[in-house]
Order: structure tokens, then sequence, then C-alpha cells
């Protein structure tokens, strides 16, 4: 990454982005703690790496993930396998539309394998688990299709670190 003079560039450069003074995403502060320098081009930079066209006859994995998580939240009172399968035809449908049309028999083949996941997760559950909270999110902007407990303002953790983010589920036994 090189060796810079703080006291010359990086401090000033870096005023107001420590994690103290903005919030970060989990994965933002996972990137840091691999290579600052990363960390520096994506969450302060906000530079991306340049992304090659989705294939149209497969689900993309942000398709799948979306498709996952609106499942979670729709479900999160009445996890079965019924309520699960239901839900999953509707979001697919919605994703389908959403996204680039996809080859159907492939698209249907990917929702095929998500549905035997959801089952799997479903079946492998144990008892006395109760959901709390399903997507619940902090620091976020957009909270459509998140758990009503979430907020837009960032979590502060160990009294001085900003966080933002979602957490998939949050149960009790």
């Amino acid at each position: 990454d090189g060796v810079m003079a703080t006291e010359l560039f990086g401090e000033p450069l870096l005023a107001g982005y420590g994690p103290k003074e903005r919030a970060y995403s989990v994965s933002a502060l996972q990137l840091f703690s691999r290579c600052p320098y990363l960390f520096y081009l994506s969450a302060i930079a906000k530079l991306r790496p340049l992304e090659d066209p989705e294939a149209t006859d497969r689900m993309s994995p942000q398709s799948r993930g979306r498709i996952f998580h609106r499942v979670l939240y729709k479900t999160k009172a009445t996890p079965t396998t019924d309520t699960l399968i239901l839900e999953l035809n509707d979001a697919a449908l919605a994703e389908a539309e959403f996204c680039a049309l996809p080859v159907m028999a492939f698209w249907q083949a990917d929702v095929e394998k998500l549905r035997a996941d959801l089952v799997g997760w479903v079946a492998t559950r144990q008892p006395g688990w109760t959901p709390l909270y399903v997507e619940l999110a902090f620091g976020l902007k957009d909270l459509s299709d998140r758990d009503e407990c979430s907020v837009t303002t960032p979590v502060t953790i160990a009294g001085h670190f900003q966080v933002s983010g979602s957490m998939d589920l949050v149960e009790r036994h």
C-alpha cells in the first residue's frame, strides 16, 4: 500500500472519515482489516470494480439474495415449508420481472435449488428458537422490506464505532 507522510497527507485528507465520525458497514470494516487501501478506495472514494455483464441464463447471486431475504422477511412469523414455498413463488416472479429476462428453464432450475435450500433450513431449525427480528436494519436509508424495529441511524458499538447494515435473523431461545 506504500508509505504516506501521515502528518502531510493522511490526517488532513482522512479527517471526518474515521469509524468514530462516520458509520461503515461491517463488510467495509472487514475490508479495512484486510487492506486499508482497498477500504479507502471502496468505502471512502466509492470506487467499484468494473462489473462484467450478467449472463441472463442463470440467477445472479444478487437476485438469489434478494429472493431469499424477501422470503425470510415475508414468512418471519410462520416459517413453515408451505409458507416459504408460497412466498418463494411470488418473490421469484417479482425478481424475474425486475432483472433482465432470463432463460426460464434455467431460472426455474435455480428457483428449485433455492426452494431446496429454504425447505432444508426449515427442516434443520432447532426447536425452542423463536424469531425476534428478520431483516433488522440499522443505519440504512431504505427500510422497505425490513423489520419494523429497524432504524435509519447507525448503531454505536464499543462506545465509539458507528456501524450500519442489516442482520438476516435474530432469534431467542
